[in-house]
């Protein structure tokens, strides 16, 4: 599921049971029809580990505190990516966890009741001051950066964040 500030190049591969899309998911999503999906399967990336070679403006917290929005609420995807987000880069795992939610929620129309959806969602230690690679393993690749991310609450260095068990708790609630 690439970031929405990709763009959103759709390659449909017609098969006789059906069909595969390939692209920005939160964009290609609005072209599904209602009950037609009968797998999903999604990686979407992780929080705060690569940029997948995408550019992404860490200044979008404080434009979103320049709007007179606090740092608890999260903006809708549209407004993020708009404002020069990258899904995986939000500021915060509560941001990131609600756009994954926010883009599920679209896509709930499309399942059919038989439906199965498969996410495959990995995990990360917080940092404060975060590395962020364009892509591939660490260390396998120069192209590196760091950003540095609030801290507070449960966000504390070298503590694990449960990304994986805080979606799963956002996407029953």
């Amino acid at each position: 599921m690439p970031s929405p500030s990709a763009a959103a190049v759709a390659e449909t591969d017609t098969h006789p049971l059906g069909s595969i899309r390939t692209g920005d998911a939160y964009r290609l999503v609005e072209g599904v029809e209602d009950d037609s999906v009968d797998l999903l399967i999604t990686s979407p990336p992780y929080w705060g580990m690569r940029t997948y070679g995408l550019p992404h403006d860490d200044s979008v917290l404080n434009e979103w505190r320049s709007v007179g929005c606090t740092d608890e609420r999260t903006p809708p995807f549209d407004w993020y990516s708009r404002a020069g987000g990258v899904l995986g880069l939000e500021p915060y795992p509560h941001w990131y966890i609600d756009h994954l939610v926010e883009f599920f929620s679209k896509v709930r129309r499309t399942l059919r009741s038989t439906s199965s959806l498969w996410v495959n969602l990995g995990d990360t230690y917080f940092a404060r001051w975060s590395s962020i690679r364009d892509g591939g393993r660490q260390g396998l690749n120069g192209g590196r950066t760091r950003r540095r991310t609030p801290s507070g609450g449960y966000l504390h260095d070298k503590q694990l964040l449960l990304v994986p068990a805080r979606f799963a708790i956002a996407m029953q609630d």
